[in-house]
């Protein structure tokens, strides 16, 4: 994506490229422009400012209406889009349908879901399709009104490029150009290329074509996978964190064992001189501490897939994610977990096997 900055405004990119030698232009598949502009609902109020100073009186009438940015897309974008709706009108069999009829019909819009009823900065507004919304263009004072085509689901992971109403292009030059942020211009022009075109190397070139104008260049890939790099980095340290608990509680394991073998030293000299044979000492002792073990694992899992299953259905379920389990990562650490647990409490165990049977005439400490 390449975004118009305000001083050295792009109008068409095509032609910025065109004219450079940095870029072969034929690579570039698709070029889309996408507007934004300043949109107000007269028909929500913002909530009361928490200043007790800015009274009624200092706002002019329109500032109290909730304001959001309205977007203008041409028919490129809306064959291709990955925005899913959450609702949409009855006659339109799929999104890509509704994503085409508000291009091509100016009277038709979409909204995001900050619209659905539950934003309580956007009034608590709820627009459901059908619905007939007023739109207030703040530079000229108009009000136009249109149909609610759909309503987008939220998006709680990704790279966000349209939010509050989206219309088509021509809807947007002839209502609200005057209050656009980057006057004729677009605000940003989605760019896609061919399949066989490394990114990383062709948005560096797309910079250099472009470096007059000052024009920011975002590949999308390259951007999702910081941010999920980020959520990765704060995951593992998670798990650095959880690794240390494993280690502490195979230690207190092995500390539980010494003390048990300690305190149970009569009991178990007692069994070697009824005939118990050191093996088997060391068998029974091996099993219940594997129990416990297991059960920890077992518990420490159930309780993994609880907590983890909550966390994926309050922030990834609702935005189109699955629910997934490294299945080979959770073995190999239950496995490695058991183990270690063997090998801690072993030695105890060895030393619990070899006690002589006199060990049950001495008084217990």
């Amino acid at each position: 994506m390449v975004y118009n900055t305000s001083s050295n405004r792009i109008v068409d990119l095509e032609s910025e490229i065109q004219a450079s030698d940095e870029v072969d232009a034929t690579q570039i598949a698709s070029i889309m422009p996408v507007r934004r502009a300043l949109v107000k609902f007269p028909d929500f109020e913002r909530p009361a400012p928490d200043d007790p100073d800015e009274t009624d009186e200092e706002q002019s009438e329109d500032d109290k209406y909730v304001e959001d940015s309205i977007h203008g897309i041409v028919a490129d974008f809306a064959a291709q889009q990955k925005y899913t709706l959450e609702v949409r009108m009855d006659q339109f069999a799929t999104d890509v349908d509704a994503w085409n009829a508000v291009v091509a019909d100016p009277s038709l819009a979409l909204v995001s879901a900050r619209y659905d009823g539950t934003n309580e900065n956007a009034d608590n507004a709820e627009l459901n399709p059908g619905d007939t919304v007023r739109l207030l263009n703040p530079a000229t004072g108009d009000i136009v009104e249109k149909t609610v085509a759909g309503r987008l689901e939220t998006i709680e992971v990704g790279f966000n490029v349209l939010w509050g109403v989206i219309v088509g292009a021509d809807a947007f030059q002839q209502e609200f150009s005057e209050s656009s942020f980057r006057g004729d211009a677009p605000r940003l022009f989605v760019m896609n290329v061919n399949d066989d075109v490394n990114l990383a190397d062709f948005g560096k070139d797309i910079e250099k074509a472009l470096i007059s104008t000052g024009a920011p260049v975002r590949v999308v890939r390259e951007v999702l996978t910081d941010e999920l790099e980020e959520v990765s980095t704060f995951l593992r340290i998670f798990q650095g964190f959880l690794a240390f608990g494993l280690i502490v509680g195979v230690a207190g394991l092995a500390v539980i064992a010494t003390r048990s073998v300690y305190q149970r030293r009569q009991g178990i000299g007692m069994l070697r001189a009824l005939g118990f044979q050191p093996s088997m000492v060391l068998a029974s002792l091996l099993i219940e501490w594997s129990f416990i073990a297991l059960v920890g694992i077992l518990l420490g899992v159930g309780l993994g897939f609880l907590g983890g299953y909550r966390l994926y259905a309050l922030f990834i379920r609702d935005a189109g994610g699955a629910f997934t389990v490294n299945w080979f990562e959770l073995i190999w650490i239950s496995a490695l977990v058991y183990i270690a647990s063997l090998v801690f409490t072993i030695i105890p165990a060895l030393k619990a096997s070899r006690m002589p049977p006199v060990e049950a005439l001495r008084q217990q400490e």
